[in-house]
């Protein structure tokens, strides 16, 4: 009599779903790594953009406003046009379509001397940051 069954043992097939667990176990949590990387990149970049966005927005508003006749921008002005060019950029931050807004309790201030600041920003329930963000400054402020 000639045996022809063909097949796998229980055995082989159990090593076989052992193997993939192993692999499974290496690979998922490396993907959620990546993953988790890639949205901090992510979250980075955007805040470059905001970052471009308020010095446009501060140079915009800055010339848009009234000088003295030496032409230097008085404080007060200088203040102003800060102060509206970060609302603006904040609003133009959270309207861009990427998901990110800023995180309201790490959200940028405005200062008499401009400087860095930190900003965090939150995409769902996941915050990212803070990071620091440099505010404009005139140069003629007291």
């Amino acid at each position: 009599m000639n045996n022809n069954n063909r097949g796998f043992t229980l055995i082989e097939i159990v090593m076989v779903l052992v193997l993939l667990g192993i692999l499974a176990a290496v690979a998922v949590p490396k993907y959620y790594d990546l993953k988790a990387k890639a949205e901090e990149q992510t979250a980075k970049a955007v805040v470059s953009e905001y970052q471009a966005r308020l010095n446009a927005k501060f140079a915009e508003q800055l010339l848009s406003t009234e000088t003295n006749k030496a032409g230097v921008t008085t404080a007060i002005t200088c203040g102003k046009a800060r102060e509206n060019a970060i609302v603006e950029a904040n609003t133009l931050f959270t309207e861009a379509g990427h998901g990110f807004v800023v995180d309201p309790a790490n959200k940028i201030e405005t200062s008499a001397t401009g400087g860095v600041h930190k900003l965090g920003v939150k995409k769902g329930s996941d915050t990212y940051g803070p990071f620091n963000v440099a505010v404009p400054y005139c140069g003629n402020e007291q």
